[in-house]
């Protein structure tokens, strides 16, 4: 059996289960993030996000799911969403003996001494529709592996689409970056012709297995690196940029788009982008610096919102050379213009959104500080 049949008969398989209304139950923990919980709770109560949520009480949500009878739910979305094991008797439960067999068959789950892990990610993102990706697998065989990339910014960007378009109409929408196909599926759903685009090969052909399983048939995929193989003009341009650590501190890559965005974009053509900045030493936002300084020519209305601050160490070498304090979560809204001018504006912060997240980015800093001490303490013993 083909792995796409196979995906097929798990698709139904977990939508039969009610998987879809696991897209409000928290998929992340983390023991400081009491503060979160009062919003995690009001979107599981109301059906709202919470894929790639931190929470700091996982017992609740698994409570909550057992009193609505969605344990099974739960279980396959503790596998296939959070990336966590199951023994092979609760995955032959839930999917059945033989679909579980089929799985391990064609290498979509992988039993380990009888505790099974996925090797896909399988995303619920409202509307009846899963999303399929290969994640950093085989988890025990190679934790090296990259996989196509989905994550709650991929979730925050889809869901302000969805609300920036709902009521819409386009003649043709471009989404580049496209990794799963989330953001290009929100084009689609609003313009007669959606065209998807990413660098990766692999991601390509998850973006297209994901359009036929979900039915989606006004959409096309094509490998490119940036905007090298795109031709033509669209009314609607969304990219989620990926996050880059280089020379400009990592920024080059959304100045290089909005650059040609006038290249790109039809009259009056709308422009949607997920993207971060930094705050350096000297209390300098980097990116709206350089659109204000870089893009003088580009006849543009652009406008920032910012999402969040926070603190990536990932590559902490980087950000102490950098001198990086924090950074900044963007979304940002541009329209193409007929005069030749350039228009922007910065949208503040609420007062109250900025004093929470700059509590989380001191506790993530906290965190990486304690992290480092135990390292440092485990060495010397």
């Amino acid at each position: 059996m083909s792995v796409y049949l196979v995906l097929q008969r798990l698709r139904a398989a977990l939508l039969a289960q009610d998987y879809e209304k696991m897209y409000s139950i928290p998929s992340r923990c983390r023991p400081l993030a009491l503060a979160y919980e009062p919003v995690n709770l009001y979107n599981c109560i109301t059906g709202r996000r919470n894929v790639f949520n931190f929470t700091a009480m996982p017992w609740l949500y698994r409570g909550l799911a057992s009193l609505t009878g969605h344990t099974v739910a739960l279980h396959l979305y503790t596998l296939f969403q959070m990336k966590q094991s199951l023994p092979r008797i609760a995955v032959e439960y839930a999917l059945g003996a033989e679909l579980t067999q089929v799985c391990l068959d064609v290498g979509v789950l992988e039993d380990h001494g009888g505790q099974v892990w996925s090797t896909l990610r399988i995303s619920p993102v409202g509307g009846g529709k899963l999303l399929f990706s290969d994640m950093e697998v085989s988890l025990l065989r190679n934790r090296s592996a990259r996989g196509v990339y989905i994550g709650r910014d991929s979730y925050v960007f889809m869901e302000w689409l969805r609300r920036n378009l709902i009521g819409r109409h386009f003649r043709s929408a471009l989404d580049l970056c496209c990794g799963t196909g989330i953001q290009t599926f929100v084009g689609a759903s609003v313009a007669e012709r959606a065209l998807g685009s990413d660098v990766r090969p692999n991601a390509v052909r998850w973006a297209q297995r994901n359009a036929a399983l979900n039915g989606i048939t006004n959409v096309t995929f094509v490998v490119s690196d940036r905007l090298t193989n795109i031709e033509g003009q669209f009314d609607l341009f969304t990219v989620n940029f990926p996050y880059d650590f280089g020379q400009e501190y990592g920024i080059e890559f959304t100045m290089d788009i909005m650059r040609q965005l006038d290249r790109y974009l039809l009259p009056n053509g709308e422009f949607y982008g997920n993207t971060i900045s930094w705050i350096d030493a000297r209390r300098r936002d980097v990116l709206a610096e350089a659109i204000q300084t870089q893009l003088r020519a580009v006849p543009l209305d652009i406008e920032l919102m910012p999402i969040q601050y926070f603190l990536n160490l990932s590559n902490r070498e980087y950000v102490e050379r950098m001198g990086i304090v924090k950074g900044i979560w963007y979304l940002i809204r541009a329209k193409k213009r007929r005069d030749g001018i350039l228009s922007s504006k910065l949208q503040p912060m609420h007062p109250v959104r900025a004093v929470l997240w700059n509590f989380y980015v001191a506790v993530t800093r906290a965190e990486n500080n304690i992290g480092r001490l135990r390292s440092g303490l485990r060495r010397n013993q």
